[in-house]
């Protein structure tokens, strides 16, 4: 069972920087105004990067992402909490997307350069009896950083095909061994010509519940199927290229695309993109 630490306050919910920590950045509410903080990491298992990223303290709102580098297309996820009013709401904006969002939330990036995102919040205060409009911000913002040492996201060794992998290090982990040579990064078939095919979900960090977008491509390529490991769903698409809305997920799903070359044979390694969830914590 997870353990949770519990404080007690009163007014406005307000997120308060008196507390930095990896868990703060999961705080909830309860109904009867309770902030309800973590006592520990709630990735299962837990993985560097998913709660060790620095949170960045700001007065109204924090903002991180996860990875802070990656290479380009490869996908980052936002994630931000903010002061919060029911008396006199924020108007929250981030960008450069996807412009007006909630109090907090998730969204995924696939920057091709080093983007800084940038979370603000603005509202109108009445005072000095309806006499004074007064308007009031904050802001804050995390710089996802593109190494294009690690594009494109596949090399090639020789004959071997490899994925770079670990930005900002950028080590190459080998995928296999290519019968007919290897170039630009793809394997070459029986007649020289190389095939390519990709799959991406966006966003990939999703509520419970929530549906993605789920698009793929292919070059040399005769046909292909996505299917996904989850019991729960039976999403499962056909065409060289496409893009579809996923249905409603509730755990881990992961979606592997399945080709076949012009050339004949099978497209290898077979992609994946996999939709993660966000946990959700309960008042004990």
């Amino acid at each position: 069972m997870l353990s949770i630490a519990v404080f007690q306050f009163s007014g406005a919910l307000q997120m308060q920087d008196g507390i930095v920590s990896s868990e703060t950045r999961f705080t909830e509410y309860s109904g009867s105004g309770l902030r309800i903080v973590p006592a520990s990491c709630p990735s299962n298992p837990h993985q560097s990067g998913d709660c060790d990223t620095p949170i960045q303290p700001s007065s109204g709102c924090v903002i991180y992402a996860s990875p802070l580098t990656v290479a380009s297309g490869q996908v980052s996820n936002l994630s931000w909490s903010s002061e919060t009013d029911p008396i006199n709401p924020w108007t929250r904006t981030l960008s450069p997307t996807p412009g007006g969002v909630a109090w907090a939330g998730s969204w995924s990036v696939t920057p091709t350069q080093s983007t800084t995102y940038t979370l603000t919040g603005t509202r109108s205060s009445v005072q000095s009896g309806d006499a004074l409009v007064q308007t009031e911000s904050w802001s804050c913002n995390v710089t996802v950083t593109v190494n294009a040492a690690c594009s494109p996201q596949f090399t090639c060794v020789g004959n071997d095909l490899y994925r770079r992998v670990n930005p900002p290090t950028c080590s190459n982990q080998f995928e296999q061994a290519c019968a007919y040579g290897c170039a630009n990064g793809a394997c070459l078939s029986g007649g020289g010509d190389a095939s390519a095919a990709d799959i991406a979900v966006s966003p990939s960090l999703i509520r419970a519940g929530e549906t993605t977008e789920v698009s793929w491509i292919s070059s040399g390529i005769t046909s292909c199927t996505v299917t996904e490991d989850n019991p729960d769903i039976t999403d499962a698409w056909s065409g060289t290229s496409g893009t579809q809305t996923s249905s409603a997920i509730s755990t881990q799903t992961t979606y592997t695309l399945s080709c076949t070359k012009s050339s004949g044979g099978v497209f290898l390694p077979k992609p994946t993109a996999t939709v993660n969830i966000i946990p959700i914590f309960q008042e004990l």
